[in-house]
C-alpha cells in the first residue's frame, strides 16, 4: 500500500498482485507493536530480518524518509538484517499531508474524529557504497485468499477513522485508531471466490504473523 488513503490507487494496485509478486519468502520477527509516543525526542524503531545476512553483499545502508517533500529521518547500518533507527518523534507540519482529503472516494460514509490531523508514512530506502539499490522492506503476511500490509504512520494529533464504503466496486472498512506520534496500521485485503470481489480493510489492529521482508529487483 504506497501511500496516504488513495483507495482508488490502492485498490488498483492491490488487485494486480504487485504485492504478492514483488516479496521473496524469508522469514522475519513480529515486534511489539508500538503506539505514538508523543513528544521525547526520539523514536526507536527496530527491525530484524531472518535470513538478512544474504543481502549482505547488496545493501550496506538503510534509509527511513517520509514524502511530501522527500525528508530522510534516519540512517542505520545493514547490520545482517538488523536496523536500528532513531526517528523523531515530531515531525515539521510542512513534511505532514492533511488525512482528511485522503478519504474523499467513500464519501460520507467515514467519520473522521478531527479533519484537522495531518500525517506522513514512513518508507525505506536501500543502499550500496552510497549508491540506492532497487528494492524494499515490508511487514507483511500472505494467506490463501488474503494478505496484510503493515506500516508506519505518524500524525500530529489523535485520531479516529471509522466507516464502510465501497471504492470502484470493492467494499472498504476503516477501523484506525492513532495516537500522536508513530503508529502502526495495516491494510488487510481479501478475496471472495464465489462473487470474485475483494473487500479491504484498514485497520490498527495488527493480525498475528506479520513478518518483515525485503526483497530486491537485483
Amino acid at each position: 500500500m504506497k501511500k496516504f488513503f488513495n483507495l482508488s490507487a490502492i485498490i488498483a494496485i492491490v488487485s494486480c498482485g504487485i504485492f504478492i509478486t514483488s516479496l521473496t519468502s524469508c522469514n522475519g520477527t513480529q515486534p511489539t507493536p508500538p503506539g505514538g509516543n508523543g513528544d521525547t525526542a526520539k523514536y526507536n524503531l527496530s527491525i530484524r530480518l531472518e535470513e538478512g545476512s544474504s543481502f549482505s553483499s547488496k545493501i550496506d545502508e538503510v534509509k527511513a524518509y517520509i514524502q511530501n517533500p522527500s525528508t530522510i529521518l534516519a540512517t542505520a547500518p545493514y547490520n545482517n538484517g538488523v536496523l536500528n533507527f532513531e526517528l523523531p518523534a515530531t515531525l515539521a507540519s510542512n513534511n505532514l499531508i492533511p488525512i482528511s482529503e485522503e478519504f474523499s472516494d467513500l464519501g460520507n460514509s467515514v467519520t473522521i474524529s478531527d479533519t484537522s490531523v495531518k500525517g506522513a508514512f514512513l518508507d525505506f530506502r536501500l543502499f550500496k557504497s552510497g549508491v540506492q539499490v532497487d528494492g524494499n522492506i515490508e511487514y507483511y503476511l500472505e494467506a490463501p485468499l488474503s494478505m496484510a500490509y503493515a506500516y508506519y504512520i505518524y500524525v500530529d494529533k489523535d485520531l479516529t477513522v471509522s466507516g464502510t464504503g465501497n471504492v470502484d466496486g470493492d467494499v472498504v472498512t476503516l477501523d484506525l485508531k492513532y495516537k500522536k506520534g508513530w503508529n502502526l496500521s495495516c491494510e488487510i485485503e481479501s478475496y471472495n471466490i464465489i462473487t470474485q470481489q475483494f473487500a479491504y480493510s484498514f485497520t490498527t489492529t495488527l493480525p498475528s504473523g506479520l513478518k518483515w521482508y525485503i526483497y530486491s529487483e537485483d
